[in-house]
């Protein structure tokens, strides 16, 4: 499942807007030639959704390893010795 979300999170934006298409070409949303904003919320609500949902996702997979502060390689007596 872990490496299927974010294929999953990847294709959803897809499906939604064919979804939206194909809804509203059922339902002949005629406009008569005026300026309909709803598409565009419905796509803008989507959007944000999708990356709050994105940020949910990466702090929730994150391994924690980024906390650590990383230690350089040094030179002890002639020897290397390799950070962390």
């Amino acid at each position: 499942m872990g490496r299927l979300l974010p294929l999953l999170m990847a294709i959803l934006p897809f499906v939604v807007y064919w979804l939206f298409l194909a809804f509203t070409r059922a339902r002949r949303i005629e406009t008569d030639g005026k300026f309909n904003p709803r598409p565009y919320v419905w796509l803008l609500i989507c959007g944000l959704t999708l990356s709050a949902l994105s940020m949910v996702y990466l702090g929730l997979a994150h391994d924690g390893d980024g906390e650590r502060t990383p230690e350089p390689t040094r030179v002890i007596d002639g020897k290397i010795i390799r950070g962390g």
